[in-house]
């Protein structure tokens, strides 16, 4: 026999990755076989929940809980790192102030049904080389966009004569010519998944109807396009 707490046989407790033996006696309490799990978990008694087939109870005796040599006994608790880390990261949040939500741009169209069949052909051949995160002079390329489709899908060139204050679309059969005046607003977005092009939208005339749509203009000329045309 083993005195009072009876015969000694070991378990398995498990937490998270990491599996441990423990001794147990028959009659030991749950409560002080969570204590000899403390030091090896790193979670305190009072974290502790042990599970077999349902939640053992502290003032019960191991025999009681049905434990037997070899079960696996599922610990569940939080670690005293990871609580030093919740409290830690409260801390830090009281602290940071909330940024609003950035609102939806009314763009974000290039994920709308006409514009993503044209975007999923991907850049038309001769497309000049598209770059993120540096903005360029038109006047670095002659003041001409070769190379992008229209919103029919078509590979238009755009020229930008400044001494006539006039943008030309250039397609295969003609040139449209459109007075830049004409054009109250200039927007862009990057097309996702096809890095450093853009979609550029010339809001001609009152409503979006007569939007002007350009796909795979590389995004570093876009700003200057803007700044071109409105000023």
């Amino acid at each position: 026999g083993g005195g009072e707490l009876g015969n000694e046989f070991e378990i398995i407790v498990a937490f998270k990755k990491d599996k441990w033996p423990i001794k147990v006696r028959d009659n030991e309490l749950i409560g002080s076989i969570k204590a000899k799990i403390a030091p090896l978990s790193g979670v305190p008694v009072e974290n502790q929940k042990l599970m077999f087939k349902s939640m053992l109870v502290d003032t019960n005796t191991a025999v009681a809980s049905g434990l037997k040599a070899g079960l696996k006994v599922m610990l569940i608790g939080t670690s005293k790192v990871d609580i030093q880390k919740e409290q830690l990261n409260s801390v830090i949040a009281s602290v940071t102030p909330t940024l609003p939500n950035k609102p939806h741009s009314p763009l974000e169209l290039s994920s709308a049904a006409e514009h993503k069949k044209i975007i999923d052909k991907g850049a038309p051949e001769g497309a000049l080389p598209g770059i993120t995160g540096r903005t360029a002079h038109l006047a670095e390329i002659g003041n001409v966009v070769k190379c992008v489709y229209d919103k029919k899908g078509e590979v238009v060139r755009l020229t930008f004569k400044l001494e006539d204050n006039q943008l030309w679309i250039g397609g295969k059969a003609h040139t449209h010519k459109l007075s830049m005046a004409q054009i109250r607003n200039v927007t862009y977005e990057p097309l996702s998944g096809c890095a450093g092009y853009a979609m550029l939208v010339l809001h001609v005339g009152s409503t979006d109807k007569s939007n002007l749509y350009f796909y795979f203009v590389p995004l570093q000329y876009c700003a200057d396009i803007k700044r071109v045309i409105l000023a």
